[in-house]
This record gives C-alpha cells, sequence and structure tokens, in this order.
C-alpha cells in the first residue's frame, strides 16, 4: 500500500524497503575542518518495486516533524511573476501538484535573498533536471556549479513535487517515484525565501501546501 501524504493517516504496511543515503559535503577541506564534521545522511524514504522499477518517496515518520500546515489557493503562475511560497525558515517541507501550460522551464527558487539565490528547476527543451548554483552563495570557496540530470517528464500531464528544505539539504521527490538531492551553502542568514517559477509559458498551480519543520532532536555532540 502506498502513503496517502495529503492526510495524517499513512496506509504503509509495516515491512516495506526503508533506505537512507550518505550526502557528501561538497565544500572544501578547510570549511569542513572549521565546522568539525563532514558528509550527512539523507532524509529517509520507501522503496518500492513496481514494474521492475525502484519507485521511492520520503519516510511516513518524517510527518512527526511537521509544524502547523499552511495552503495557497489555486492559481496560475506566470512567466516574470513568480508564486511566493514561504520565507523565514531553513526548514521547510512543501507538497505541490503542478500542471505545466506550454512553458519550457518550471520550478523552484530556493535559499533566495537580496544577492544569494539557487534554482531548481525541468527543462522541457532538454529534457534535463537542473540545479542552478551559480548564485546559490557568495562565499568565495563555495563552488558555484550547474547539476544536471537527463529526465523525462511529459509535457501534458501534472507533475507532483515534494521538497524538502533542510539547512543545506534540498531534496525532492517527483510523482512519488523518483528522487533528486542537491546542497546550497548561502553566506547571509536571510538567504532563505522559497518561490516557484515558470518561463516560456505559464504553470497552474492546483494544490499547495507546506510545513516548517521541527527539528528531529537528534544527538549529535559525539
Amino acid at each position: 500500500k502506498e502513503c496517502d501524504w495529503s492526510s495524517d493517516v499513512c496506509s504503509s504496511d509495516l515491512g516495506q524497503t526503508s533506505a537512507i543515503a550518505i550526502i557528501p559535503d561538497l565544500i572544501p577541506a578547510e570549511m569542513q575542518m572549521k565546522q568539525g564534521w563532514t558528509h550527512l545522511y539523507s532524509t529517509p524514504r520507501i522503496w518500492e518495486l513496481k514494474d521492475g522499477k525502484i519507485c521511492q518517496q520520503p519516510h511516513p515518520g518524517l510527518k512527526k516533524l511537521r509544524k502547523e500546515e499552511q495552503m495557497i489557493p489555486v492559481q496560475t503562475i506566470r512567466p516574470g511573476s513568480n508564486l511566493a511560497v514561504h520565507k523565514g525558515s531553513h526548514q521547510l517541507e512543501i507538497l505541490v501538484d503542478l500542471i505545466p501550460a506550454g512553458c519550457t522551464r518550471f520550478g523552484f527558487v530556493v535559499g533566495k535573498g537580496e544577492k544569494e539565490e539557487t534554482k531548481i528547476y525541468y527543462d522541457f527543451n532538454t529534457k534535463q533536471l537542473v540545479a542552478d548554483l551559480t548564485y546559490s552563495s557568495q562565499e568565495e570557496l563555495i563552488k558555484k556549479d550547474i547539476e544536471t540530470g537527463d529526465y523525462d517528464l511529459p509535457d501534458d500531464k501534472p507533475v507532483s513535487l515534494h521538497l524538502f528544505i533542510d539547512g543545506s539539504v534540498i531534496e525532492g521527490f517527483i510523482n512519488g517515484k523518483d528522487a533528486f538531492t542537491t546542497r546550497i551553502f548561502p553566506k547571509y542568514a536571510d538567504s532563505n525565501q522559497v518561490e516557484i517559477f515558470t518561463e516560456g509559458g505559464n504553470l497552474q498551480m492546483v494544490d499547495l501546501r507546506f510545513w516548517e519543520l521541527k527539528s528531529s532532536n537528534n544527538q549529535t555532540d559525539f
């Protein structure tokens, strides 16, 4: 059985396969020495084999970290007019259903401030998922790469995106099947705005809800 992420009740049976990964730090050694540790774990997720493909979605236990649910009304997002989702938190979960309406690109702007921002988007022309870190940080030691991955997303079907922002870690799940991870290291604390954008055409937002996240209170002073 699958988890119903639109409610507080999860129908997943005991015994499902859970997985967790190690995320590389992607920062220079001198910054690792300063912070005193390196690398970290991903969010846990459930793996399920469907038609010979491993599909993954967030582990239901992550719901326990949610604070109060917030929603944004149904609306059309137009090129040049980004939809402001939230600002003021570096720990956020976003669940959104979108319908591309002839756009060439659409996705999120995260870690946005006066001088910093990261774009994570899908490009229909190149059929790639892109994390553009060109302006993600004013820290000189941080690499500003453009990360890409081939991905085939139909341009005429709704898409469900599930995004987790946890400090430097950005993790996303697409249609309850596929997942991606990247990391950002903004220099300024107020670089925490999140927006949804589109290019080349409109984007219909049919459902959007989000939660600020509580700390897991894990022991870290070992």
